[in-house]
C-alpha cells in the first residue's frame, strides 16, 4: 500500500529566535531594533487579545474576547467555541499545564484541553461564579483560579457562590475560604514562586500559602484591585499595582520581607514579564516597554522589613519602548509572553505582535557613509555628509572635527593619527592633497615631487608605519617618515596603472588587485609576484582582499580564494555557492570568516574554516544575515572598493557595515540563533485514494 503525505505543519519559522536555552532577547538591542511582525482580524484572529500561552507541543494559544485560538505561525484556528451549549467568550487567562495540557479561564468557567479532548467546569462542578481572571499550578499539581465579578457588579439571578479563590484537585473544584484562613471576598491574580509558595492578590491585600501548608498568611502590604504578577529571574514574585504606580518584589522566603519601586511610569499596566535575559517587559495601555537588567536596583543587602527604591527614572522606560507609531497593532497592550525560543509575543486590543531578536543593530545617521574608520582601540567613525566637518561617532568615541573639505579616502593608523585625502570642493582639483590629523592638529602633507595634486583613492598602512596609497593615474605610492616612493609594478606604457584595491598582510607584504587585468600582485620588498588564473586565482575579476594573521583572502566576481602560501585555493559552499561578488572580506581569529555579499552578510563558522584549511576540497556550511532575517536597511554597494572601508572590524571584535540609511553592526559574540528543531504536526495523509485527518 502506498502512502502519500498530503499536509505537514511545521511550527512557525523560528528564524529570528535566540539560541535555545532561553538566553532571551539581547538587552543591548532596543525593541525597535528587533524583528517585528503582527497579525489581526484580517489574518484570522478576532477580538481583544487577553492571554497567551505556549504548550509543550510548541503551539501558541491566544485567548481573546471572542474565544480561544491556536496559532502555528501561519494559520489561526478557532478552538472550543462551545462549552456544551454555551459559547466560550472572554478568555482572560491561559495556563500551560505541567502535563502538557492547557487550562482555559473564561467568563463563568474553566476548561481543560489535552490531546484534543476538553473538559469544562462551571458552578455545577463547584467553581465560583464570575470571570476567571488568572490561573496557576502549584507543585502538587493543584490548579488555582482567581475569580472576580466583571466590573465589580453583582451576580445574575441572585447567585450566592460568588467570585473568590478556587482550587482544583482530584477532579473537583473547591472554593477557598476561612477554613484555609483566606478571608478576602475576591481574588485578582495568582502566581507560584520557585519555593512552591502560592501568592494571591485580592481584597486590597497580598496573601501567600507556603508549600505543603493549608493556612494562608497575609502580608502587611495593601494593594488596589488592579494588580499584575509574574515570577522574577531568581524565582521570587513580583507584583505590580497600577493604581499606586508601584512594583513590589517578595522574596521566596516570605519572612525576608520585600522591596518596592514607585514611579509615575508604573501605571496602566496590563501585564508584566521577566524574560530569560532578565529584562522586565511591561504591557500597558500606552504601549510596550522594557526595563533592562540593572535598571531596577538589585535587592538590598538588608531585606527585613521594607526598602523603598526611588532611583527608578522615567527615562529608563522612554529609552526602550514600542508604540503604535512604531508599528504596534494597538496601543492597549493586554498580555506578554516569551516562548521557548526567546521570541516575545504581545497581545493587544487589536491583534498579536511578535518581537524576535536579530543579529544586526542599525544606527540611522541619515545618509550612506562611503567610509567607516576604525580606530586603534574600539573606536569607529562614519564619514561625514556634505559639508559637515565632523566624522560621526558610532562606537566608543566622540565626534571627530576634521574639515569641511571634500574627503576622498581615510585611514587611521595604530597611533591614532588620522590620514585623509581631501580637497576643498568636489570639482576643485587644485586643492587635492594628503592631510594628517594628530591630537587635533591638522597638517597638510607635501605631495610627491612628481605629482602636484594627487587624487588618492585608497590608504592602508603596515606595521612599520609605512602608508600605501593608490594615486589615480599614477599607480601605487608609499610614504614613510615624510619620504614618498613610487612602487613600480608594470612596465613601459602600463607603468602608471593604478590598482583598484589594496591591503597589507601581517608580514608587511602589500597586495594590489587589478580588476581589468584579472591580476593580483604581491609586493614583498623588491620582489613582485603576479597571480592569475594559472596560480589558482580563478575568481573572475578581483574585487577586494583582506588579511588577518596568516590568512590572506581575495574576492572576485566569480568566487573567493585563500592564499595557502604558494597559490590560491577557491572555497565553495555545501550548497554549491562560490561566494562571488563579495565586496568585503573580514577574517577573524575565533569567529570565522565574514563576507559582505550582494544580498547580505555571510559568516563561514570557525570550525568550517578550519576544516577547509586542512582540506581545500571541503565544502563549507555558512550562515546568511540578510533583509529577511536581520537587516532593516539595504547594504550599501559602492562597486570595487579601494580599501574595504565600507566594512570594518573594531578592536572589540564588532563588525560594522555601511547601509542605505547609516551603519549596521554585528557582534559575533552575541548572535541571535535558534538551535531547536521545529516540531512537526501532520494534519493529514492519503493512502490508496483515502484521506486521513488528525
Amino acid at each position: 500500500m502506498g502512502w502519500r503525505v498530503l499536509g505537514i505543519l511545521l511550527f512557525w519559522p523560528l528564524l529570528f529566535a535566540r539560541q535555545a536555552g532561553a538566553s532571551g532577547p539581547d538587552p543591548s538591542r532596543p525593541i525597535k531594533q528587533m524583528r517585528h511582525a503582527s497579525w489581526n482580524e484580517a489574518s484570522g484572529l478576532s477580538g481583544v487579545v487577553y492571554a497567551l500561552a505556549q504548550t509543550a507541543d510548541g503551539f501558541l494559544w491566544i485567548g481573546t474576547s471572542t474565544g480561544l485560538y491556536r496559532f502555528d505561525g501561519l494559520k489561526f484556528e478557532a478552538f472550543l467555541e462551545l462549552a456544551g451549549d454555551q459559547p466560550i467568550l472572554e478568555v482572560r487567562t491561559l495556563l500551560a499545564a505541567s502535563d502538557g495540557g492547557l487550562w482555559i479561564g473564561y467568563r463563568n468557567g474553566v476548561g481543560f484541553l489535552k490531546q484534543g479532548k476538553a473538559s469544562f467546569y462551571t458552578e455545577q462542578e463547584g467553581l465560583p461564579y464570575g470571570r476567571v481572571s488568572n490561573l496557576a499550578q502549584t507543585q502538587d499539581g493543584a490548579v488555582w483560579a482567581a475569580i472576580t465579578l466583571s466590573g465589580g457588579g453583582k451576580a445574575e439571578g441572585g447567585k450566592s457562590f460568588l467570585a473568590g479563590l478556587a482550587r482544583f484537585s482530584d477532579g473537583r473544584w473547591e472554593k477557598i475560604g476561612p477554613n484555609w484562613n483566606y478571608h478576602a471576598n475576591s481574588a485578582e491574580k495568582v502566581v507560584v514562586d520557585d519555593a512552591g509558595t502560592l501568592w494571591v492578590t485580592g481584597g486590597e491585600s497580598i496573601q501567600f500559602l507556603p508549600r505543603g501548608n493549608r493556612t494562608f498568611q497575609q502580608t502587611t502590604v495593601k494593594v488596589s484591585a488592579w494588580t499584575e504578577v509574574c515570577k522574577g529571574p531568581d524565582g521570587s514574585v513580583w507584583i505590580a499595582d497600577s493604581i499606586a504606580h508601584t512594583l513590589f518584589n517578595f522574596r521566596k522566603s516570605p519572612g525576608e520581607g520585600h522591596f518596592s519601586v514607585t514611579a509615575d511610569v508604573l501605571q496602566d499596566m496590563n501585564g508584566i514579564l521577566f524574560d530569560s535575559a532578565h529584562s522586565l517587559w511591561l504591557a500597558t495601555g500606552r504601549g510596550l516597554y522594557r526595563i533592562l537588567p540593572g535598571s531596577i536596583s538589585a535587592l538590598p543587602k538588608h531585606t527585613r522589613g521594607v526598602s523603598v527604591l526611588t532611583e527608578f527614572a522615567h527615562s529608563a522606560l522612554e529609552k526602550d519602548q514600542f508604540l503604535v507609531a512604531d508599528g504596534l497593532s494597538n496601543r492597549e497592550v493586554k498580555a506578554v509572553l516569551e516562548d521557548r525560543e526567546g521570541n516575545i509575543w504581545v497581545g493587544t486590543a487589536n491583534g498579536l505582535d511578535r518581537f524576535s531578536d536579530r543579529s544586526v543593530t542599525q544606527i540611522n545617521i541619515g545618509h550612506t557613509p562611503s567610509d567607516l574608520i576604525a580606530g586603534p582601540h574600539s573606536e569607529v567613525w562614519a564619514s561625514q555628509f556634505g559639508a559637515s566637518p565632523y566624522l560621526i561617532p558610532l562606537h566608543e568615541c566622540k565626534p571627530y572635527l576634521l574639515s569641511d573639505w571634500w574627503t576622498l579616502s581615510f585611514y587611521m593608523d595604530r597611533t591614532g593619527t588620522l590620514w585623509a585625502a581631501m580637497q576643498s570642493h568636489s570639482t576643485w582639483e587644485k586643492s587635492r592633497a594628503l592631510w594628517k590629523d594628530q591630537n587635533g592638529r591638522v597638517e597638510k602633507v607635501p605631495s610627491p615631487p612628481d605629482i602636484k595634486e594627487p587624487e588618492i583613492t585608497g590608504i592602508v598602512g603596515d606595521a612599520s608605519g609605512r602608508l600605501w596609497m593608490i594615486v589615480r593615474g599614477y599607480g601605487e605610492y608609499t610614504l614613510k617618515d615624510g619620504k614618498w616612493e613610487r612602487v613600480p609594478v608594470f612596465t613601459a606604457e602600463d607603468h602608471d596603472i593604478s590598482p583598484d584595491a589594496q591591503f597589507v598582510d601581517a608580514l608587511g607584504r602589500a597586495w594590489l588587485a587589478y580588476y581589468a587585468r584579472n591580476t593580483v600582485v604581491m609586493i614583498d620588498g623588491a620582489k613582485r609576484t603576479f597571480f592569475t588564473a594559472d596560480d589558482g586565482l580563478d575568481l573572475g575579476k578581483p574585487i577586494v582582499g583582506w588579511a588577518s594573521g596568516t590568512q590572506v583572502w581575495i574576492s572576485g566576481t566569480k568566487g573567493l580564494g585563500f592564499f595557502d602560501g604558494k597559490r590560491f585555493q577557491n572555497i565553495r559552499a555545501s550548497d554549491g555557492s562560490l561566494f562571488g561578488n563579495v565586496s568585503a572580506v573580514i577574517p577573524t581569529e575565533h569567529d570565522g570568516l565574514w563576507l559582505k555579499g550582494p544580498e547580505g552578510v555571510i559568516q563561514i563558522p570557525q570550525d568550517e574554516l578550519e576544516r577547509f584549511f586542512h582540506d581545500h576540497t571541503h565544502a563549507v556550511r555558512y550562515r546568511t544575515f540578510d533583509g529577511a532575517t536581520d537587516f532593516v536597511a539595504q547594504l550599501a554597494r559602492f562597486g570595487p572598493a579601494t580599501s574595504g572601508t565600507d566594512a570594518v572590524r573594531s578592536g572589540d571584535g564588532k563588525l560594522w557595515f555601511s547601509v542605505s540609511t547609516g551603519v549596521a553592526m554585528i557582534d559575533p559574540a552575541h548572535l541571535a540563533k535558534n538551535d531547536l528543531p521545529p516540531p512537526v504536526f501532520i494534519r493529514s495523509l492519503a493512502a490508496d485514494g483515502r484521506v486521513y485527518s488528525t
